[in-house]
Parts: C-alpha cells; structure tokens; sequence
C-alpha cells in the first residue's frame, strides 16, 4: 500500500513488517521518517487534506492516526482527528465505514472501499464480488 500526499511532497510506502515509510519527494525519495505501531502488515493508508496527517489501517483491523510533522503516533486520534477532512479513502476501518459490516461477517468480508467525488456515498466491494452503495458516513445501524 503506497500513497502520495495531496501537496505532491510526501509518499507513504506501507510494509509487511508493520511499518510506513514516509519519503520526501522533492528530496529525491529520501527518507523522511519511519512511522512504527502497527501489529500487523499495513493494508490502508489516508492522508488528511492538508498533508499533516494520516490514517492507517492494518491487517489486524488497528486504525492508527499519525502527526506528519512530528513523524509519531497520535494516540489521542480517535478524538483530536475526528474533524478531519481525508483527501483519500483507502482504510476499510473507520468512522464513516464501521456501519457497512454486517453483524454475522468478519472485517475480511469487505476488500474495497471508495468514498464518491461528492463525498455522498461510501461504495464497497465485498466477497461475493458485490458492489454496495452507502450513505457517507454509514450509520451502525444498516
């Protein structure tokens, strides 16, 4: 999983050891930081539209939330980011997705999430090889 920034400054290269690179690419791909926190390989990677945040999934269904400036873990994420706007919307886990996984399916159950150019809907592809169209957020209770 990789994603550049919306300013074009940083690419974020996620890994099967748990970690995500963060390149400055107008420093010739030079290494920035090292983002380290995950439990598992990283399957999800968001950034706000600002370029100073980023949200990540992993394969242990964590949603962790970093500060691009400080290279760290925002532990406090889950509140301080909640307002957020995200340029992109690769993570499965999150708040506007957690009400699209039905009660009997474990979180493998979807592979593919999209948010529409309006920011409208949230569109998945699931194991049945379904597309499903939701309001954006999903409520928990669909």
């Amino acid at each position: 999983m990789m994603s550049f920034s919306p300013c074009g400054g940083y690419l974020a290269v996620g890994t099967h050891t748990s970690e995500i690179t963060i390149y400055s690419v107008h420093e010739n791909y030079k290494i920035n930081g090292m983002l380290k926190g995950h439990s598992s390989y990283i399957n999800g990677i968001d950034w706000g539209i600002d370029s100073m945040n980023l949200r990540s999934n992993d394969g242990a269904y964590e949603l962790l939330f970093w500060d691009i400036e400080k290279m760290v873990q925002d532990k406090s994420g889950m509140t301080s980011m909640k307002g957020v706007q995200w340029d992109s919307h690769s993570c499965k886990i999150s708040y506007n997705t957690i009400g699209m996984f039905p009660p009997s399916e474990d979180y493998t159950h979807i592979n593919s999430v999209a948010v529409s150019n309006s920011g409208n809907y949230l569109i998945n592809g699931d194991d049945w090889g379904l597309v499903n169209i939701y309001n954006n957020p999903v409520p928990n209770d669909q």
